[in-house]
């Protein structure tokens, strides 16, 4: 059997900072290339692995493209497992109300949804072919003692490398040891790697698209993986993308980018006095935005996003 392999997609309308080309239409000519690739292939299947969605709703057009793209040779044939994008509060009983949970209603729905509902797998994508889901967050998975070719697809921060300092990070082996499958299929981490463990080969395709202008995202060039259940191979299929300064209005450089960690870890520190101290999360939020310079606007728009969750 050969599958196509996917990492985070993160399908949003609204492009991230510093890009200047209409993101959410680049989102979907790289999916065209995907589709085209499946085909060239001969794929029976693609696994995606997580993330699939930028945030738990979307607008309609998102959807709407998203699932006319999902047509065609590779419909019913689309598997995912939610990673904490797709999910309000990164609450795995959130999923019906989702984009994710919207796309995959109907037999077969535009997606297959794995690892929900207390059963985590497998599910038979091919009569001697188990595909079992970790969803984020969803409690570790064993594989069951049958014959056939046995797949993992989990939406876990595993990766070689330290993104940054105190980062919480699985390595490849640590995972790979606790969870001895045939293949692994992951996502969260955004940057591609594959390492053979024993007899079990781990495999990030790496995310989608670029959604900073860090050294890191713009150094990694954005791909699928094939691979063939019988043979073990893979084969790394890098997706045609514009040069960075075409896309991007400022590259950040590494100084930068540890101005902005060490930021963001300043904020964090705040926050946690602040709550420490008796106030709420949102009145320390609040607070730290105000104190920080941040527009009134953003601060209105943040408090109606929490106020929008806590109510979903």
């Amino acid at each position: 059997m050969r599958l196509l392999l996917l990492g985070d997609c993160h399908f949003r309308s609204s492009a991230p900072a510093r890009r200047t080309d209409d993101f959410f239409q680049t989102q979907l000519d790289k999916m065209e290339q995907v589709k085209k690739i499946y085909v060239e292939q001969r794929c029976d299947a693609v696994l995606q692995a997580g993330d699939l969605f930028d945030s738990p709703k979307q607008p309609m057009n998102v959807l709407y493209c998203l699932k006319e793209l999902l047509q065609g040779s590779w419909a019913g044939q689309f598997y995912t497992v939610p990673g904490q994008h797709d999910l309000y509060m990164r609450d795995l009983t959130s999923l019906k109300r989702t984009a994710v949970g919207v796309l995959s209603v109907g037999k077969p729905g535009s997606v297959n949804v794995v690892g929900m509902n207390g059963i985590p797998g497998p599910v038979y994508i091919k009569e001697d072919v188990c595909l079992y889901g970790k969803p984020y967050g969803a409690k570790p998975i064993k594989k069951m003692e049958t014959d056939g070719f046995h797949i993992l697809l989990a939406h876990v921060s595993v990766g070689p490398d330290k993104l940054w300092e105190g980062h919480d990070l699985i390595s490849p082996a640590e995972y790979a040891e606790a969870h001895p499958f045939d293949l692994i299929v992951l996502g969260d981490y955004h940057y591609p790697f594959e390492e053979r463990i024993g007899n079990t080969v781990v495999i990030n395709p790496g995310c989608l698209v670029r959604l900073t202008a860090g050294e890191r995202d713009i150094a990694a060039h954005p791909q699928v993986v094939v691979f063939d259940t019988e043979t073990k191979e893979s084969e790394n299929i890098p997706l045609d993308i514009k040069p960075a300064k075409e896309v991007f209005s400022e590259l950040v450089t590494a100084s930068k980018e540890e101005q902005v960690s060490a930021s963001v870890l300043s904020m964090i520190e705040k926050l946690k006095k602040g709550i420490g101290e008796g106030q709420d999360f949102r009145t320390a939020l609040s607070l730290l935005c105000k104190e920080t310079g941040i527009h009134e606007s953003v601060v209105s728009e943040i408090d109606s996003a929490i106020e929008e969750a806590i109510h979903e």
